[in-house]
């Protein structure tokens, strides 16, 4: 009876064992096969990064091709256009219209480059966060080379801005970037501003009224060219009824003047016969 016991619990002790057994062998199993997936699972990601690094590499390399064949491009261009500007120049006659011409030919060349960029890099423009403009910030408008300054925010989307001899009044999509302050940029506390008619935001003005004929002359002769070279289309010479006097020394001066395209009385609205309109070239 004793000696039975004793078979029925070396056979209780050997299952046990043999059961103990299998479950470390499953076990070694189950190690080796978590081992051999994390080794699979690491070679896939090598993988997959060697091959977002090829692809990165290609894409940097066929953009780095396209911007080589735009810059290309935009200096050949520019080699024709200074070329022609040369030939212009031979004659001293046609001094000032080279000069215009080589502002067209860089006008053109930063218009086309600012189309570009975009379309190699993929960037998009609605994409861009709003510019943030206060009122004394210098700023840079689109097609006025000359950096302006905010007098004041009008409401609307629109600004009363100071460029050079120049007033303006534009639209904030105009600012391309603000720039940094510099000494003495904001304008003192006791000073205020008031905004003059609404006009259309594309008009610049100049105001002679009151000046001699000659001083007129000379100040609408000077706008002229510093709106031509800020890339201005339009303009607003204002010089009042009067006797006329005013008004004929500045069609003289227009119906000769190389940048002008064309003039014509301001609207009623605008100053009417007070004040002439002026498309430059």
């Amino acid at each position: 009876m004793i000696e039975s016991a004793r078979d029925r619990m070396s056979g209780q002790d050997r299952d046990i064992a043999r059961f103990l057994a299998e479950l470390h062998q499953r076990l070694d199993e189950v190690a080796r096969t978590e081992q051999e997936l994390h080794r699979e699972k690491e070679a896939l990601a090598l993988r997959e990064q060697t091959m977002a690094k090829e692809f990165e590499r290609r894409e940097a390399a066929k953009f780095k091709e396209v911007d080589a064949r735009l810059e290309r491009a935009l200096a050949e261009f520019e080699t024709e256009g200074r070329e022609t500007i040369q030939k212009i120049m031979e004659g001293s006659s046609q001094r000032k219209a080279a000069e215009q011409a080589e502002r067209r030919v860089a006008k053109t060349r930063r218009e086309f480059e600012e189309k570009a960029r975009p379309l190699i890099s993929g960037e998009s423009a609605a994409a861009k966060p709003p510019i943030l403009v206060e009122e004394g910030a210098r700023v840079r408008l689109k097609g006025v080379r000359e950096p302006a300054r905010v007098r004041r925010k009008l409401g609307a989307g629109l600004l009363e801005v100071e460029a050079g001899l120049m007033k303006l009044q534009v639209s904030t999509d105009d600012v391309e970037e603000v720039l940094p302050a510099a000494a003495g940029a904001k304008l003192p506390a006791n000073v205020s501003f008031q905004p003059g008619p609404s006009w259309d935001h594309s008009y610049r003005e100049i105001n002679v009224i009151g000046q001699r004929a000659e001083e007129a002359r000379d100040a609408v002769d000077k706008f002229l060219d510093s709106a031509s070279m800020a890339s201005v289309d339009r303009v607003r010479i204002v010089h009042g009824h009067g006797m006329g006097i005013l008004r004929k020394v500045i069609g003289e001066l227009l119906a000769t003047h190389p940048q002008v395209e064309k003039y014509y009385a301001a609207p009623p609205a605008e100053g009417g016969s007070g004040a002439t309109v002026v498309e430059l070239k």
